[in-house]
């Protein structure tokens, strides 16, 4: 008898969730998700404990996050030990617009 899941397909997202606050600033709420199809079902997990919240003003750009595709640079800028510039980089900005 087999045990565990089979994973058919999995998405990842991030829920956003803004709230405007006087002053021209913006509460965000950010939250990632994971939706996912298996041969019995499918559905979707939005882990609480992974949410955070930040007040952004109108018009800033924020960098949320980012990634590199290769460990040994991830683990040299760590240690703050940096030999070459690194092209496979993402980054992940949020930019606050109110109309």
């Amino acid at each position: 008898m087999a045990q565990g899941v089979a994973w058919q397909r999995v998405g990842t997202g991030l829920a956003v969730r803004p709230t405007v606050l006087p002053g021209g600033q913006v509460k965000v709420r950010l939250a990632p998700w994971l939706s996912y199809f298996t041969p019995g079902g499918g559905g979707s997990i939005e882990p609480v404990e992974a949410a955070t919240e930040l007040v952004v003003p109108a018009g800033r750009r924020v960098q949320l996050g980012g990634a590199t595709g290769e460990l040994h640079s991830v683990t040299r800028r760590i240690l703050g030990y940096h030999v070459r510039d690194v092209s496979s980089e993402t980054a992940i900005f949020l930019t606050v617009t109110l109309p």
